[in-house]
């Protein structure tokens, strides 16, 4: 059973930098990691996203490896973004991508590592429809 150490995200860092009229650049980071963004906007309400991006997010662990272990992902995607927002409070994103770098730390009760992983690079694909009111 594992359950994250942490529940609430809060941006530490935004900067948005419009370059022209269609063409946009952001740089966000918080407590779990950062993006990089380079947007194209291809018509009124599409537009294609690269992403580059660092995650890390911590795992408390019942018993695997050991009693009160602590499991420690990081990770570094690269997406291809696809997204439509025909108004303000409705959108949908289709992503593809591929996770380039990861690493998987497992700690005891401590803080002293049991073991370290790098998984294979790994493909990954999602669409997500989003609903604000």
């Amino acid at each position: 059973n594992a359950g994250a150490l942490k529940s609430a995200e809060m941006t530490l860092l935004g900067v948005d930098w419009d370059i022209n009229d269609s063409l946009t650049f952001a740089i966000s980071g918080s407590a779990s990691g950062a993006d990089l963004r380079l947007s194209q906007s291809l018509v009124h309400d599409l537009a294609i996203s690269l992403v580059a991006g660092y995650e890390s997010r911590q795992y408390r662990l019942d018993d695997v490896p050991a009693p009160d272990s602590v499991l420690l992902d990081s990770r570094i995607p690269l997406t291809v973004e696809l997204a439509w927002r025909p108004n303000a409070a409705f959108a949908v994103r289709a992503s593809a991508g591929y996770v380039v770098w990861e690493e998987l730390e497992f700690d005891d009760s401590h803080g002293y590592e049991l073991s370290k992983k790098h998984p294979d690079p790994t493909p990954f694909c999602g669409i997500s429809a989003i609903l604000q009111f």
